[in-house]
């Protein structure tokens, strides 16, 4: 992704599983990003009242351009790599 300073975007992974958490790494120019684990998000909670299966967990990044550069971001979870 190509960010402007100041510039924020989301990065959405799918949930870990139970007893796991997704990690981030920073290489490059590290000072270029800063990178924050925001949440893990449950999208539409209150539509869960029907019997369909309801939509996964995802956990979210937070990825804001703070100095121009270029870095690569690696996310990564003990049952495998995005």
């Amino acid at each position: 992704m190509t960010l402007r300073l100041g510039e924020e975007r989301p990065v959405r992974l799918p949930a870990a599983d139970p007893g796991s958490s997704w990690t981030h790494e920073v290489r490059g120019m590290t000072s270029a990003v800063h990178v924050k684990r925001m949440w893990t998000s449950d999208p539409y909670p209150e539509d869960d009242e029907d019997e369909t299966p309801s939509r996964s967990r995802e956990m979210v990044f937070m990825v804001r351009a703070r100095s121009p550069g270029r870095a690569t971001i690696r996310f990564s979870c003990p049952g495998g790599t995005t």
